[in-house]
């Protein structure tokens, strides 16, 4: 039998942690929940209140509306960088998101979304996938509209034309086999030239790249998250139900 994904949902109050838990542990992952109130100073084998060490979860999804959500993203990434980190936000600003990549996040979950697509998208963080709210992508859509020197940045014009192929394609999320296939390049030679791209923009990985490219480059977009639909079955309105069965998850 495969593993569970196991994830970490880290929100400010028990009902709010509680309610998420039991969505996704429907859902069919192993949850495990922290209070960020509590201290994070702690080694990576210790184990959580919730039985399983930090470095055995392979998500965390952080409640953008804690304290300070990203202390908490980047407090998470030092401990362990192998941690895939999202923020659960909703209505996030465009600053947000941008703050939440550039500390280590991979992505920022929409909390209006429905409870299938955030079983999606989690299922997509867990594959390495970078997930953006649709309304950041607009925001960036309509920046480059804006922009009349897209490709005049100095790190841009670094770039050989081949670069700016790869950093095309590392946009719209595609593996190393992929670009091979769709460049009819070698994946030795793409790898190759992932990491001239990676030390000409001096940044530290794909999901980085991706996120320089929608803001500099007049590319595809990394991963449209699809709009909120009219459904009543939302993460937010399982989570804030209350009934005469107490408040009881249905």
């Amino acid at each position: 039998m495969a593993q569970r994904l196991a994830i970490l949902i880290v929100a400010r109050r028990d009902f709010e942690r509680e309610a998420l838990a039991a969505i996704l542990t429907d859902a069919g992952f192993e949850i495990g929940v922290r209070d960020p109130a509590d201290n994070l100073d702690l080694p990576t084998g210790l184990e959580l209140p919730t039985g399983l060490p930090l470095a055995d979860y392979q998500i965390a999804l952080i409640d953008a509306r804690i304290s300070n959500p990203l202390a908490e993203l980047a407090s998470l990434n030092a401990l362990s960088p192998a941690l895939k980190i999202a923020l659960f936000a909703e209505g996030a600003s465009t600053e947000l998101v941008q703050r939440a990549f550039a500390v280590g996040a991979i992505g920022v979950v929409d909390r209006s979304v429905s409870c299938a697509i955030l079983v999606r998208q989690l299922e997509l963080i867990a594959l390495g996938g970078c997930v953006i709210p649709s309304k950041f992508i607009d925001a960036l859509t309509q920046r480059q509209k804006s922009a009349a020197t897209n490709l005049t940045d100095a790190a841009a014009k670094r770039l050989s034309v081949r670069e700016r192929d790869i950093v095309q394609c590392l946009a719209t999320g595609m593996s190393n086999k992929v670009i091979a296939r769709e460049l009819r390049l070698s994946e030795p030679t793409v790898k190759v030239h992932v990491g001239a791209v990676l030390r000409k923009l001096n940044l530290a990985n794909r999901t980085k790249v991706a996120v320089w490219a929608a803001n500099g480059m007049n590319l595809a977009p990394v991963v449209v998250v699809p709009r909120p639909s009219a459904n009543p079955n939302t993460v937010n309105s399982l989570m804030n139900f209350r009934g005469d069965n107490g408040g009881e998850i249905v």
